[in-house]
Protein backbone atom coordinates (compact mmCIF):
# COMPACT_ATOMS: atom_id res chain seq x y z
CA UNK A 1 0.00 0.00 0.00
CA UNK A 2 1.38 3.40 -0.96
CA UNK A 3 1.75 5.82 1.98
CA UNK A 4 -0.61 8.76 2.12
CA UNK A 5 0.91 11.98 0.79
CA UNK A 6 2.17 14.51 3.30
CA UNK A 7 -0.11 17.54 3.43
CA UNK A 8 1.54 20.78 4.48
CA UNK A 9 -0.78 23.27 6.22
CA UNK A 10 -0.62 26.92 5.29
CA UNK A 11 1.38 29.09 7.64
CA UNK A 12 0.90 30.73 10.09
CA UNK A 13 -2.33 28.95 11.11
CA UNK A 14 -1.02 27.33 14.30
CA UNK A 15 -3.18 26.52 17.29
CA UNK A 16 -1.51 28.01 20.41
CA UNK A 17 -1.34 24.73 22.30
CA UNK A 18 -1.05 22.30 19.41
CA UNK A 19 1.70 24.36 17.81
CA UNK A 20 4.25 22.83 20.13
CA UNK A 21 3.55 19.36 18.77
CA UNK A 22 5.54 18.36 15.71
CA UNK A 23 3.53 15.39 14.51
CA UNK A 24 4.83 12.99 11.92
CA UNK A 25 3.12 14.94 9.13
CA UNK A 26 5.50 17.83 9.87
CA UNK A 27 8.35 15.81 8.45
CA UNK A 28 10.26 17.41 5.61
CA UNK A 29 12.26 14.96 3.55
CA UNK A 30 14.29 16.67 0.86
CA UNK A 31 16.32 14.15 -1.08
CA UNK A 32 19.46 15.91 -2.25
CA UNK A 33 20.86 12.91 -4.12
CA UNK A 34 20.06 9.23 -4.55
CA UNK A 35 20.14 7.57 -1.14
CA UNK A 36 20.52 3.97 -0.15
CA UNK A 37 17.47 1.74 0.06
CA UNK A 38 15.50 2.27 3.26
CA UNK A 39 17.15 5.59 4.10
CA UNK A 40 13.90 7.56 3.89
CA UNK A 41 12.10 5.01 6.06
CA UNK A 42 14.83 5.23 8.72
CA UNK A 43 14.85 9.03 8.51
CA UNK A 44 11.06 9.17 8.89
CA UNK A 45 11.20 6.99 12.01
CA UNK A 46 13.95 9.13 13.56
CA UNK A 47 12.16 12.38 12.67
CA UNK A 48 8.93 11.12 14.21
CA UNK A 49 10.80 10.32 17.42
CA UNK A 50 12.38 13.79 17.40
CA UNK A 51 8.85 15.21 17.04
CA UNK A 52 7.78 13.33 20.16
CA UNK A 53 10.83 14.45 22.13
CA UNK A 54 10.26 18.11 21.24
CA UNK A 55 6.55 17.91 22.02
CA UNK A 56 7.33 16.39 25.41
CA UNK A 57 10.32 18.53 26.37
CA UNK A 58 9.46 21.88 24.77
CA UNK A 59 5.68 22.11 25.04
CA UNK A 60 5.77 25.88 25.60
CA UNK A 61 7.38 26.52 22.22
CA UNK A 62 5.45 27.04 18.99
CA UNK A 63 6.97 24.69 16.43
CA UNK A 64 6.29 24.15 12.75
CA UNK A 65 7.92 22.18 9.98
CA UNK A 66 9.77 23.91 7.18
CA UNK A 67 8.88 22.49 3.79
CA UNK A 68 11.35 22.44 0.93
CA UNK A 69 11.05 20.63 -2.34
CA UNK A 70 13.64 18.00 -3.16
CA UNK A 71 16.25 19.01 -5.70
CA UNK A 72 18.99 17.19 -7.58
CA UNK A 73 22.40 17.80 -6.06
CA UNK A 74 25.87 17.89 -7.54
CA UNK A 75 27.53 14.47 -7.79
CA UNK A 76 30.01 15.34 -5.04
CA UNK A 77 27.36 16.49 -2.57
CA UNK A 78 26.75 14.45 0.60
CA UNK A 79 23.92 11.99 0.09
CA UNK A 80 21.04 11.80 2.50
CA UNK A 81 17.66 13.06 3.66
CA UNK A 82 16.89 16.35 5.40
CA UNK A 83 14.45 17.14 8.21
CA UNK A 84 13.83 20.79 9.18
CA UNK A 85 11.76 22.61 11.78
CA UNK A 86 11.36 26.01 13.40
CA UNK A 87 10.33 26.81 16.97
CA UNK A 88 9.62 30.17 18.55
CA UNK A 89 9.05 31.44 22.07
CA UNK A 90 9.18 35.05 23.21
CA UNK A 91 12.27 36.69 21.69
CA UNK A 92 13.98 33.45 20.59
CA UNK A 93 13.65 31.64 17.26
CA UNK A 94 15.11 28.14 16.82
CA UNK A 95 15.95 26.71 13.40
CA UNK A 96 16.68 23.00 13.45
CA UNK A 97 18.14 20.86 10.70
CA UNK A 98 18.89 17.14 10.75
CA UNK A 99 20.65 15.40 7.87
CA UNK A 100 20.25 11.62 7.81
CA UNK A 101 23.28 10.82 5.67
CA UNK A 102 23.89 7.80 3.51
CA UNK A 103 27.09 7.09 5.47
CA UNK A 104 29.36 8.43 8.18
CA UNK A 105 31.67 10.13 5.64
CA UNK A 106 28.65 11.86 4.06
CA UNK A 107 27.64 13.21 7.49
CA UNK A 108 31.23 14.33 8.18
CA UNK A 109 31.32 16.21 4.87
CA UNK A 110 28.00 17.89 5.66
CA UNK A 111 29.40 19.01 9.02
CA UNK A 112 32.47 20.45 7.32
CA UNK A 113 30.25 22.31 4.87
CA UNK A 114 28.41 23.87 7.79
CA UNK A 115 31.59 24.90 9.58
CA UNK A 116 32.68 26.74 6.44
CA UNK A 117 29.34 28.54 5.99
CA UNK A 118 29.86 32.21 6.99
CA UNK A 119 26.12 32.69 7.46
CA UNK A 120 26.20 30.29 10.40
CA UNK A 121 29.76 30.17 11.68
CA UNK A 122 32.02 33.20 11.42
CA UNK A 123 35.49 31.82 11.93
CA UNK A 124 36.18 28.37 13.35
CA UNK A 125 33.70 27.55 16.14
CA UNK A 126 34.69 26.10 19.49
CA UNK A 127 34.58 22.33 20.06
CA UNK A 128 31.70 21.08 22.21
CA UNK A 129 31.78 17.88 24.25
CA UNK A 130 28.87 15.59 25.03
CA UNK A 131 27.00 15.97 21.73
CA UNK A 132 27.82 13.09 19.43
CA UNK A 133 31.19 12.18 17.94
CA UNK A 134 31.99 15.70 16.68
CA UNK A 135 30.34 18.90 17.90
CA UNK A 136 30.95 22.63 17.69
CA UNK A 137 29.34 25.77 19.06
CA UNK A 138 29.54 29.50 18.47
CA UNK A 139 27.83 32.65 19.63
CA UNK A 140 27.85 36.28 18.63
CA UNK A 141 25.54 39.14 19.68
CA UNK A 142 21.97 37.97 19.11
CA UNK A 143 22.87 34.56 17.67
CA UNK A 144 24.11 31.12 18.73
CA UNK A 145 24.56 27.83 16.92
CA UNK A 146 25.47 24.22 17.67
CA UNK A 147 26.39 21.65 15.02
CA UNK A 148 27.21 18.00 15.63
CA UNK A 149 27.70 14.67 13.93
CA UNK A 150 26.86 11.31 15.45
CA UNK A 151 27.49 8.37 13.14
CA UNK A 152 25.67 8.96 9.84
CA UNK A 153 23.58 11.82 11.26
CA UNK A 154 24.46 15.51 11.13
CA UNK A 155 22.40 18.13 13.00
CA UNK A 156 22.49 21.87 13.40
CA UNK A 157 20.54 24.16 15.74
CA UNK A 158 20.63 27.92 15.23
CA UNK A 159 19.00 30.33 17.69
CA UNK A 160 18.35 33.98 16.89
CA UNK A 161 17.33 36.71 19.30
CA UNK A 162 14.67 39.15 18.16
CA UNK A 163 16.16 42.53 19.05
CA UNK A 164 13.83 45.24 20.42
CA UNK A 165 12.59 47.97 18.11
CA UNK A 166 15.40 50.43 17.62
CA UNK A 167 18.06 47.81 18.34
CA UNK A 168 19.98 47.07 21.51
CA UNK A 169 23.48 47.73 22.73
CA UNK A 170 26.00 44.85 22.85
CA UNK A 171 25.84 44.98 26.65
CA UNK A 172 22.06 44.50 26.64
CA UNK A 173 22.39 41.59 24.21
CA UNK A 174 24.79 39.62 26.41
CA UNK A 175 22.11 37.93 28.50
CA UNK A 176 19.78 37.09 25.56
CA UNK A 177 22.75 35.75 23.60
CA UNK A 178 23.80 33.53 26.52
CA UNK A 179 20.21 32.25 26.66
CA UNK A 180 20.34 31.57 22.92
CA UNK A 181 23.45 29.40 23.30
CA UNK A 182 21.88 27.55 26.22
CA UNK A 183 18.78 26.94 24.10
CA UNK A 184 20.84 25.73 21.13
CA UNK A 185 22.62 23.20 23.34
CA UNK A 186 19.34 22.00 24.82
CA UNK A 187 17.65 21.51 21.46
CA UNK A 188 20.76 19.76 20.11
CA UNK A 189 20.41 17.35 23.03
CA UNK A 190 16.78 16.71 22.04
CA UNK A 191 17.80 15.90 18.48
CA UNK A 192 20.46 13.50 19.68
CA UNK A 193 18.03 11.83 22.10
CA UNK A 194 15.36 11.48 19.42
CA UNK A 195 17.86 9.98 17.01
CA UNK A 196 19.05 7.40 19.55
CA UNK A 197 15.53 6.52 20.74
CA UNK A 198 14.50 5.67 17.18
CA UNK A 199 17.25 3.08 16.77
Amino acid sequence: MRPAPIVYPKRPAIAPRAAAVLVASSLTLACLAPVRAGAQVEAAAAAAEIDRVLARKEAKWQCVKLAKAGTAAAPHAPRGVYYRFQCQRRALTVLGLVFFADSGPDAARRLEWSLNDPQTFQGRPLPLTGAGEQAYQQQRPGFAAVAFRDGPVYAQVSVSVVAPVGGASPAKMEKPTAEALKTARRFAGHLLAGKKDSQ
